[in-house]
Order: C-alpha cells, then sequence, then structure tokens
C-alpha cells in the first residue's frame, strides 16, 4: 500500500497570511488538528497544528554552565497571555517549516514512521512541484491499513 492510497486527498490549506485566530477557527469547523500551509500556487510552505502552536507559546528552556537544566524562564507571564499575543500573528510566523513529507508513491510505512517519529501529520506532496497532494494523519494511517486488511474486510462485511 502507498501513501496515495491512505491520504486524505482533501486536507485543509491555509494561507500563510492568515492569521492564527482565524486558522484555529477553520481547523476547528474542518475538525482536524492539522492544516498544511501553501502559496496562491499550492506549493507546500509549512504544517501549522496544534502541537506546533503549543511549543510556540511555552517558556523558554534554559541549561547553564552549572549543570541546572530544564529551568523554566517565563518570556512572557504566563501561557494564556502569550497565546493572546500568537492569535493575531501570521500563520506564516509560527508555521513549521521542518514538515515531514513523502510522496504518492511512498510505501505507508514509511508515513508510520514519520508520524511515530514527529508525532504530526505528514504531507504528501508532488516530487516535482512541492505541491500539496495530501495529508496522511494517524487516524488516515490507520484507517487505511484496516481497510487494506482481510479480518477488517471480514468483519466489515458481517
Amino acid at each position: 500500500m502507498t501513501c496515495s492510497d491512505i491520504m486524505d486527498k482533501s486536507p485543509l490549506r491555509l494561507a500563510p497570511e492568515i492569521t492564527v485566530e482565524d486558522a484555529l477557527a477553520q481547523m476547528k469547523k474542518a475538525g482536524v488538528r492539522a492544516a498544511a500551509v501553501t502559496d496562491a500556487a499550492g506549493t507546500v510552505m509549512g504544517l501549522f497544528s496544534l502541537r506546533n502552536l503549543t511549543e510556540t507559546i511555552l517558556p523558554v528552556s534554559m541549561v547553564s554552565e552549572g549543570g541546572f537544566s530544564g529551568v523554566m524562564i517565563e518570556a512572557a507571564p504566563g501561557l494564556n497571555l502569550r497565546l493572546q499575543g500568537v492569535m493575531l500573528q501570521s500563520v506564516a510566523a509560527v508555521m513549521d517549516r521542518r514538515f515531514f513529507h513523502v510522496y504518492p508513491d511512498t510505501a505507508e510505512t514509511q508515513a508510520a514512521r514519520l508520524i511515530a517519529q514527529s508525532g504530526e501529520n505528514v504531507i504528501v506532496m508532488d516530487e516535482n512541484t512541492g505541491k500539496l497532494l495530501g495529508m496522511i494523519s494517524d487516524e488516515n494511517l490507520i484507517e487505511g491499513m484496516l481497510r487494506s486488511s482481510p479480518l477488517y474486510t471480514k468483519a466489515a462485511a458481517q
């Protein structure tokens, strides 16, 4: 089975200039936790996700020469205020530009590895143009594997 067999062929696309607030509203309406950020031509620029947003608003961690590790330094007074400050920023300002991607003919096992490694959705894009073709979530992955399983097919037929 390949990634084209299991991907969501109509994933939510976000324009890079929309605000985080608008992106969250679109994601909630679509019932998704992540969306591809594409330019007007459909070329993938990044991935915007709830996980990415959470990482953006977390305080920075500090490691000192004296051996203290993981000491949290509040860069702003609290997560709520940090989130409020991010809500009016553009999606492009906070999206992850180092997203995992695969191609339609990539084996689904590679997508599974990337999802397990990153905890994020995997973007399916055209190898030559970089245009968005689909997205694979952990849910798409499991559903696709179950659909191709003889045991699942037998159970679904009953």
